[in-house]
């Protein structure tokens, strides 16, 4: 029993330091067969959903390998976050001083992303443009410089596809999404880090229709399906916004019509169709008036 509990620690370790490569099967008991075949799974795939799934497990396995005082730290303490977890590894999970040093720092990595996710990012704003060419790094929209404040310079203000303007809901005025934001590409949800490599620069619109989803919910397509988009606008305009944000990451930054990286809305390909993401392409300008004429 105790060696078979050891082995699960094993496990448990590696996917709390993030390591991906490929663990052979052959050393382990039957009975934990299928558990590893579950853990293989994880630990190797990629996809957005797994992603997510690695973090909740990572998190919970920090949890379990930390004291009390070390997942709700306080800096008045007379021990430092890592002293606290190297002694109860050593303690309570026979670890030597070398590993407990390595399971702590990954720990505390995991717990401070949790924390303070997004602390500091904005500065990178110009160093992200510049590699961007001053172009959101989704919807390709040129981004200007105005009196030190960065604003999209879009061909598409006015486009009922593209709402960077619409009425506040049961309030005077309008929301605006016209600055730029840092986004992380790997969600902090997933463990992604404030790394530059893990940054980048969209406009406010394609940011905040992002957020931190995976995939639209089929029951919001649903929901919306037969609506115009004037009434969506009127009852959740940040929904045509996501599809928008689907339909340009479906069609990978590029128009569907022409391949090139302009900037981009989304148009119905049956215009009595639905508004859902398979009746969706995304479109630069020239093609979409091209298609607007036809309809």
């Amino acid at each position: 029993m105790k060696d078979s509990i050891e082995k699960i620690h094993t496990f448990a370790e590696k996917l709390l330091l993030g390591e991906n490569s490929l663990l052979g099967t052959e050393q382990y008991c039957n009975e934990l067969d299928f558990a590893i075949d579950h853990v293989h799974d994880i630990l190797n795939s990629k996809d957005d959903y797994h992603e997510y799934y690695k973090y909740e497990l990572r998190l919970r396995l920090a949890m379990h390998f930390s004291p009390i005082d070390a997942i709700e730290y306080d800096s008045t303490n007379d021990y430092t976050r890592k002293e606290l977890l190297e002694e109860h590894l050593i303690n309570n999970f026979y670890k030597n001083k070398e590993d407990a040093s390595t399971l702590a720092d990954a720990i505390i990595e995991i717990f401070e992303l949790r924390e303070d996710p997004r602390k500091g990012v904005s500065k990178y704003n110009k160093q992200l443009l510049e590699k961007q060419k001053y172009k959101c790094n989704h919807c390709n929209v040129k981004i200007i410089d105005e009196n030190g404040i960065y604003k999209v310079n879009s061909k598409f203000m006015t486009d009922e596809y593209k709402l960077y303007r619409y009425p506040k809901k049961d309030l005077i005025g309008n929301i605006e999404l016209l600055t730029v934001e840092v986004d992380h590409i790997k969600p902090v949800s997933s463990l992604g880090d404030n790394s530059m490599s893990n940054l980048q620069a969209l406009c406010k619109l394609c940011n905040q229709a992002k957020s931190n989803l995976i995939t639209l919910k089929t029951v919001d397509e649903i929901k919306f399906a037969t609506n115009s988009l004037l009434e969506i606008k009127k009852d959740r305009p940040m929904h045509i916004n996501r599809m928008l944000y689907f339909t340009i990451l479906r069609a990978n930054h590029k128009c569907e019509k022409c391949n090139r990286k302009y900037e981009l809305t989304m148009r119905k390909i049956i215009l009595t169709g639905p508004f859902v993401r398979s009746n969706l392409i995304a479109v630069c300008k020239t093609c979409a008036n091209k298609i607007d004429k036809i309809h």
